[in-house]
């Protein structure tokens, strides 16, 4: 009994690297056949996520002088937390709207089987001259 289940689970063993083997090349078909498709989505994600990164990085740049108000004594603690949570809530919505585009770009091509690390894998190597 031992053996046969050794046996079934060296099967599925063998079977799933083959079938990880065909999925990543119809991935990468996929994904060179879809190029322009893929590339300009992708694009749009990225800059608008770097664009959203440099948004929340004037906010820290904010809230690190707010901090730098309450310890000098400029501002009291009541005042730092009224102006840091509204702050914290815009990054918060911020970080929450890459996440949603990122899902948006995720589920664009997820009907073909295509993961957004697959996406980003692909551009990554398109970008180091692999393709």
């Amino acid at each position: 009994m031992q053996s046969e289940i050794n046996q079934l689970e060296k099967s599925i063993k063998q079977i799933s690297a083959e079938s990880d083997k065909w999925h990543s090349m119809y991935a990468d078909t996929w994904l060179k056949h879809n190029d322009e498709e893929i590339s300009g989505a992708f694009s749009e994600f990225q800059s608008f996520k770097e664009h959203t990164e440099r948004e929340i990085d004037l906010i820290n740049k904010q809230k690190r002088k707010l901090k730098v108000e309450l310890k000098s004594g400029h501002i009291k603690n009541t005042t730092y937390q009224r102006t840091l949570t509204p702050l914290n809530k815009q990054i918060d919505a911020l970080e929450l709207k890459v996440r949603t585009r990122q899902h948006e770009l995720f589920d664009q091509f997820l009907s073909a089987g295509i993961s957004y690390c697959m996406i980003e894998s692909y551009m990554n190597k398109k970008n180091e001259g692999w393709f």
